[in-house]
């Protein structure tokens, strides 16, 4: 065999050397071992790459390939690394759609140091080791360049074999092409097929169409519950609040979100772990799809969407201080169906766009600008307010520190506290993390102030009685890993299920006494296991609203069906006793249950399985090219 030949194949073998090193690093860093379970996929995948190399006629060029793809190969190794160990993510192409979105709340204390100098490092070897054999190849070789007939016969040979393999009637092979989205159970899938895998099935699945005659299943009406229709023809507010959190809710520091948790229907068992978006989609739409959502491109006739629903005979307004750019919700909010959407520009017209430093405009400001129009005399309303300022990071801007101190809230805190009637939930971790739980609390006081001027507002117009008040929460208060602090969770990388224990709760005083009339409990706590997905088919139960059941990913909650929570950030199905990272098998418990128990979790999570598919085609089914 020539030089040449030799090279090129030696060239190939540090390729795939180098690509396996650099998956060992990345899943020791997930915590998911040293390879993936089926590493052979991987492999086949990384060959047919590496054939290509065989098609340059120059060893430089070649080379040069190589780099860039080992280059990208890297790039994807840092973004899972910093994901990972800032949100215990995976990177999915998906995401690509937030890129703007990541790169205005990124801050350098995500990035993990150590990660970086080890892609860093191993890049540069790469280089160094293709630059030293292209050098010596290019020093003692009389003629650099391979001829065709070996360079097409080897590049035929290998990208041939490695696509034959691909479709061995294997079945850890089988069951790899059998997957349509791969991404809806993605970290156990990408534990079992490993990066190229991963990425080169979720690249397939995006760019496959759908076929757009038909739903997979037919529309199923909902059941209705002993409380559907017990307020037809309410208004409803729902406020979505940024990394809500229970143990901030005081008597004394937040009289007035405590009195509607007491005196409203409190699911005291709620829980959600989604990025805000996906949390604020699913508070309105009952749901959220797990396939791209091509909003920039598409137009979408989403009959389901709570201000669909309602348009035809209530106003129909949204709330958000933020830029309509962000997380695309100008479009979005169109989408959803609102008839008003109010964003910075509108909301604060004498302020500039504020920045992700923790200096925001506080909810108590916003509210007192948006009371005018969140609700409406002379019609029905259904309003949404996305809260912002008790967003991260906490206590590290001055404005914002002195705005609270000049309000009262640092001094009403100390109050409590001496009197015994508030603790700093962090009292025995440093100073910093202290600071912070102070600052996050006086947040929460805040809304408190905000929530007091809706009421108020409401009380004044005598909406009050024929209002339904709904708060929950997109997800935990997650920046400066609090709640890892606050369980004393030393492995940032775990998945427990009580890391996402989130508020949620619904106020009206004619819904209160009816629950109590039909459970004859003495109070209105709700302590099954609940999420944000039962919101939309909640409220439009007690609306009297007849829904089809298929196109949620919940059901009311006064029909006490077995709900299970699918977490579109993690990945997984659970419940506070039960968790699943594929679907199948049980990876932790919580609590001792029984075999009925896993049965219905699982019949749950097929249920789900099932709604999810019929959602992504009906989002299919119902979009159009936008031609502006």
């Amino acid at each position: 065999m020539q030089r040449a030949h030799i090279y090129r194949i030696t060239q190939i073998i540090m390729f795939v050397c180098f690509f396996i090193i650099l998956e060992m690093l990345l899943f020791t860093e997930l915590n998911f071992g040293l390879f993936p379970n089926i590493i052979a996929i991987n492999l086949m995948i990384c060959g047919f790459l590496a054939s290509f190399a065989f098609l340059f006629r120059s060893p430089k060029a070649s080379s040069i390939y190589l780099s860039v793809i080992f280059a990208l190969f890297i790039v994807f190794y840092l973004v899972n690394s910093t994901l990972y160990h800032v949100n215990y993510d995976i990177f999915s192409l998906q995401q690509f759609r937030l890129l703007g979105e990541a790169g205005a709340v990124f801050r350098f204390e995500f990035i993990d140091l150590g990660s970086l100098a080890r892609g860093v490092a191993l890049g540069g070897v790469f280089i160094f080791v293709q630059y030293t054999l292209w050098k010596r190849f290019e020093g003692k070789s009389t003629h650099n360049h391979i001829a065709w007939p070996f360079r097409i016969s080897a590049f035929a040979v290998l990208a041939v074999s490695s696509l034959l393999l691909l479709n061995l009637p294997v079945r850890s092979i089988a069951e790899f092409n059998a997957i349509e989205n791969i991404s809806f159970f993605k970290k156990a899938n990408y534990e079992r097929y490993g990066t190229l895998g991963y990425y080169v099935k979720e690249l397939s699945y995006i760019v496959t169409p759908y076929d757009d005659d038909e739903l997979p299943g037919s529309e199923q009406t909902a059941q209705q519950s002993d409380l559907h229709g017990v307020l037809e023809g309410y208004n409803v507010i729902t406020v979505m609040i940024e990394s809500g959190q229970e143990f901030a809710i005081n008597p004394v520091l937040t009289p007035n979100m405590y009195h509607l948790m007491e005196d409203g229907i409190d699911f005291s068992n709620n829980y959600s772990e989604n990025k805000t978006d996906v949390s604020e989609l699913i508070g309105m739409a009952g749901n959220y799809p797990s396939v791209t959502f091509e909003h920039h491109s598409h137009d979408y006739q989403l009959d389901f969407t709570m201000p669909n629903i309602l348009n035809e005979t209530y106003e129909t307004s949204f709330f958000h201080d933020n830029v309509p750019s962000f997380y695309s919700r100008g479009e979005i909010m169109e989408e959803m169906g609102f008839e008003n959407t109010y964003f910075h520009d509108d909301i604060y017209p004498d302020r500039e766009m504020w920045n992700f430093n923790g200096n925001y405009n506080l909810d108590s400001e916003t509210m007192s600008r948006i009371l005018p129009d969140i609700m409406n005399e002379e019609e029905p309303f259904y309003s949404f307010f996305t809260t912002l300022s008790m967003h991260g990071p906490y206590a590290s801007n001055t404005e914002n520190i002195n705005k609270l101190t000049d309000l009262g809230y640092f001094e009403a805190i100390d109050q409590a506290k001496e009197a015994g009637l508030w603790d700093n939930i962090l009292a025995d971790h440093d100073i910093k993390d202290q600071n912070r739980i102070r600052y996050y609390q006086a947040l929460m006081m805040d809304l408190d102030v905000a929530v007091g001027m809706l009421l108020q507002e409401l009380e004044e117009k005598e909406l009050l009685d024929e209002t339904l008040l709904v708060f929950y929460s997109d997800h935990n208060v997650y920046y400066h890993d609090l709640i890892q602090k606050i369980h004393d969770v030393d492995d940032k990388s775990r998945i427990e299920v009580y890391l996402y224990d989130t508020l949620m709760f619904m106020y009206n005083p004619k819904l209160s006494q009816s629950y109590l009339d039909l459970t004859n409990e003495e109070d209105t706590e709700y302590d099954e296991f609940t999420s944000p997905f039962v919101i939309v088919p909640t409220v439009l139960d007690l609306l009297g609203i007849s829904f089809n059941r298929n196109i949620y990913f919940g059901d009311s909650v006064f029909l006490e069906e077995p709900h299970v929570f699918y977490s579109h950030e993690k990945a997984v199905f659970f419940t506070d006793v039960l968790l699943s990272d594929d679907g199948r098998t049980i990876v932790k418990s919580y609590d001792d249950y029984t075999t009925e128990y896993e049965g219905e979790f699982f019949t749950a999570v097929d249920e789900i399985m099932a709604r999810d598919a019929y959602i992504n085609a009906y989002y299919n089914h119902v979009k159009t090219k936008d031609d502006g």
